[in-house]
């Protein structure tokens, strides 16, 4: 017993080792125990970095060599032995005090073939799809334009929820499919700004509107080419747009909306081309502009047989209708049959329009802007080309037409054309013809001037 008590008595000691804070500072962070050996141990040689020894060294021959009575390791050495060291094109920059390099790799690393470069290339590309069609590049001043179409512009055309979400989500999420679409909400938007007076700078935010109502045109017209069920949408919408972009440029010499200077009227040719591709995609999907599928009045005048309306009109706009349906009527029975029965035809849509714009005590704006563009959007060819022609009967049924454009005003983009198109009508007609302009003209705020030839 007393021996076992004795052997668990007996206390191991620990073989003693000999304490050192003489260690390179590379060790001590290390925490590795540092052999001491001078000009630099044997850990720091094992891994090819700087040792404390040799930097302490180094700085001491150079203070002895230059007389300088510096301390060794002063901060100004030692920050000219910590300078970066480059390796193979990059630079390391060492967190310690003393300078740090790279370890050497053991091998070195084998330079990639042109084959092997030329392998993965292919199999990257395989990964990441290829864009079909041209990125959106859009700068600050697209995104001022977008901001303003959001906040301030889609608020000016929506008078419910419903179209407010049209105007503010489904057309942008469109936009973001069909870039031709972003484009033209863009130049809308530029075209508002130059608008208002506000904003300063007209005519750059009216070239910012040209330049994406340019590039919009383009890739509009490669979509009508390829026009199916999942771009029909998209094309009749673009074209929509077009049409309020031409307005909301303002009015312009040489335009007139329905007829122009030069070979056709850019605008009605804009409007009919909303026809075309109504009619192209009428298989595919319905499309229209102006009232819902079950309307039978709308359908009686895609038929080309409108009926008039039997609503009270005022008696002071009856009597100017049918004054002027007594001019054209003499004008017209002096020709043919045909001439006879499309001037009658026009005139009857363009009286159902009156009574829905003023006949009507609960009409919503957006359905008096349908009903007013109806008339424009339905004229027959024939009688496109007498506007174009500036025949007076054509043109004073256009007078009358321009009554019910000035009841929109409220819509910023619509104005300055009724007084615009009818100073032009003026100066088309005669001394004579110019009498029977006095009602429309009085009814929109426009009077001639007073030097304007009567020849």
């Amino acid at each position: 017993m007393e021996a076992r008590v004795g052997s668990k008595r007996t206390k191991w000691s620990r073989r003693s080792h000999r304490k050192s804070r003489n260690g390179c500072g590379n060790c001590k962070r290390r925490r590795i125990k540092c052999d001491e050996v001078q000009p630099a141990c044997g850990q720091c040689i094992s891994h090819d970095v700087n040792c404390d020894f040799t930097v302490q060294q180094h700085a001491l021959s150079e203070t002895a060599s230059t007389g300088s009575t510096e301390a060794p390791g002063s901060r100004s050495t030692l920050a000219e032995c910590a300078t970066p060291l480059p390796y193979n094109g990059f630079t390391f920059i060492s967190s310690s005090k003393t300078g740090f390099k790279l370890p050497k790799r053991r091998y070195q690393r084998r330079q990639a073939t042109a084959r092997e470069t030329a392998n993965a290339k292919s199999a990257l590309d395989e990964v990441l799809p290829t864009p079909t069609i041209a990125q959106l590049q859009l700068n600050t001043t697209d995104l001022e334009l977008f901001h303003h179409y959001l906040s301030v512009t889609s608020m000016t055309l929506a008078d419910d929820d419903e179209g407010m979400h049209v105007l503010q989500v489904a057309l942008p999420q469109l936009g973001f499919r069909f870039h031709y679409i972003l484009h033209l909400l863009l130049a809308f938007a530029g075209y508002h700004m130059a608008r208002l007076p506000s904003m300063g700078a007209p005519h750059g935010r009216r070239l910012e509107g040209d330049r994406h109502h340019n590039i919009a045109l383009t890739q509009v017209s490669s979509s009508i080419a390829e026009l199916s069920e999942s771009t029909c949408h998209a094309v009749y919408g673009s074209s929509v747009l077009i049409c309020l972009c031409s307005l909301a440029r303002g009015p312009r010499d040489g335009e007139y909306l329905a007829f122009s200077d030069s070979d056709r009227a850019e605008w009605l040719t804009l409007l009919r081309g909303i026809r075309s591709i109504t009619e192209a995609s009428r298989d595919v999907f319905y499309i229209d502009p102006v009232s819902s599928p079950r309307s039978t009045t709308e359908a009686r005048l895609l038929e080309g047989k409108p009926r008039l309306c039997h609503e009270a009109l005022g008696p002071e706009w009856k009597e100017s209708l049918k004054e002027c349906e007594h001019l054209i009527g003499i004008e017209s029975t002096a020709g043919n049959g045909v001439q006879h029965a499309i001037y009658k035809h026009v005139l009857t849509c363009l009286t159902n329009a009156f009574v829905h714009v003023y006949g009507k005590t609960e009409i919503g704006r957006g359905e008096r802007c349908a009903r007013t563009f109806q008339w424009l959007y339905q004229l027959p060819d024939v009688f496109v080309l007498d506007l174009q022609q500036r025949k007076w009967p054509a043109l004073l049924l256009l007078s009358y037409f321009l009554v019910l454009l000035q009841q929109l005003k409220s819509y910023w983009f619509v104005k300055g054309w009724p007084e615009h198109v009818m100073g032009e009508i003026y100066r088309s007609f005669n001394a004579q013809q110019r009498t029977w302009l006095k009602w429309p003209a009085d009814q929109i705020g426009w009077y001639p001037p007073s030097t304007v030839d009567d020849a």
